[in-house]
């Protein structure tokens, strides 16, 4: 690290290991607002408070689980030092662990004509393709394979160290009681509680390995679709640990599920590359062809099935898809995500931005980088019981609330 003096000069002093640096390979530097300075190198963490250097080095221990390689740079998080890890400031979080272990701090908070934002941004902007509200109104996150849960002040990050498969996780869902619900890309599904969590694979009763979509249906089940090795979706009913499998891709309309959700009676509907299919009352409606593979799906309020897809954003009347008209000029949106808001917008992620349509008046509204979000490229929607919506980005998380009508 080099201090400048007198920056008209260009004087600079050096400082390294010997002057109480932990490494002389330094990877970040950032300055919280206690005046604090913080550096991250490739072996440790050490802060300067104008008087002095205080190291905090990587526990061996970690570096020591071959079970788990790693190095400084990649997911090892506990650190040892003057003050223990819960006493640093939160806007740490940026800089203590890398590409292995995305942690959260609130980056940039803004208010302007179009609401309050908040942003948490990732290491190295790693994407969030998934999030999700409990029970108890917590926020849960996925980024690459690690789980993180937001209680207002802090967020505490589950890893592949603390047991978690070292798979993407794709989906996440949350039930009644709790629980959330996870699928990930070759590692199976998992819950996970309060009291620690469950890991489901294909022996314990799951349809594959690959579950890139979940939804808690009304009587408490978990349902699981497959993105992709054996073709289909898995029920669980938790209450008696049983599983039934449905894996006809003809009953389905397709092999690959990343979509599903349930309506309040009960209704599962399926979302695959060739269209949508319907489970209701143990029967299975034959499937509703679409014009492109379904990537969301929701029900609002009245009952009505929503898709997103690359060909925008589409409704069923009858056996019937209606396509949703954007406004004037402005092309089809791949929408990734949708959620039904209580006042009956459709909120839709997509790679342009946040959109909600309005079905009463037509109408189109939008927030974008321009407005406060950390990234047009959206992956997913959540919306809190007090009205703060959630933005799931390539680049991390966005926290938006409306301004006081």
């Amino acid at each position: 690290v080099a201090m400048l003096q007198d920056p008209a000069s260009g004087a600079a002093t050096w400082i390294t290991h010997t002057e109480g640096l932990s490494d002389d390979f330094v990877l970040t530097l950032m300055q919280t607002a206690d005046g604090v300075l913080w550096a991250r190198t490739r072996d440790g963490i050490s802060s300067f408070d104008g008087n002095g250097w205080t190291p905090y080095v990587s526990d061996v221990t970690i570096l020591r689980q071959v079970q788990y390689p790693a190095t400084i740079t990649e997911a090892v998080h506990r650190w040892f030092g003057a003050r223990p890890l819960t006493a640093l400031p939160p806007e740490l979080f940026l800089i203590m662990t890398a590409e292995q272990r995305p942690w959260f701090g609130n980056t940039r908070s803004l208010q302007n004509a179009s609401g309050t934002w908040r942003q948490y941004q990732t290491i190295g902007s790693l994407a969030t393709p998934a999030l999700t509200l409990d029970a108890e109104g917590r926020l849960w996150v996925a980024a690459a394979s690690s789980l993180s849960v937001f209680e207002g002040q802090r967020w505490a990050t589950i890893t592949p160290f603390e047991g978690l498969p070292e798979r993407d996780i794709m989906a996440l869902a949350a039930d009644l009681h709790g629980a959330v619900w996870a699928g990930s890309d070759g590692g199976g599904a998992l819950k996970v509680t309060s009291q620690g969590w469950t890991r489901y694979e294909v022996q314990d009763g799951l349809v594959s390995s690959f579950i890139h979509a979940v939804t808690v249906a009304p009587d408490g089940s978990v349902w699981f679709g497959s993105g992709g090795g054996r073709v289909g979706v898995s029920r669980l009913r938790p209450d008696r640990e049983t599983w039934a499998t449905f894996s006809r891709s003809d009953v389905l309309g397709g092999r690959s599920v990343r979509a599903l959700v349930a309506d309040a009676q009960g209704a599962v509907w399926v979302g695959s590359e060739g269209g949508v299919a319907r489970f209701a009352n143990g029967v299975w409606d034959p499937p509703i062809a679409t014009a492109a593979p379904v990537t969301a799906a929701e029900v609002d309020a009245t009952g009505k099935l929503w898709i997103g897809s690359a060909a925008g954003l589409a409704y069923l009347d009858g056996d019937d898809w209606t396509t949703v008209e954007m406004p004037a000029g402005r092309g089809t949106l791949a929408v990734r995500d949708l959620l039904s808001a209580p006042d009956g917008r459709l909120w839709c992620a997509t790679g342009d931005g946040v959109w909600a349509f309005d079905p009463q008046t037509g109408g189109w509204s939008s927030l974008t980088a321009a407005e406060g979000l950390l990234s047009n490229d959206v992956l997913g929607i959540a919306r809190s019981a007090d009205g703060q919506f959630w933005f799931a980005t390539a680049a991390g998380l966005s926290a938006w609330t409306a301004p006081a009508q």
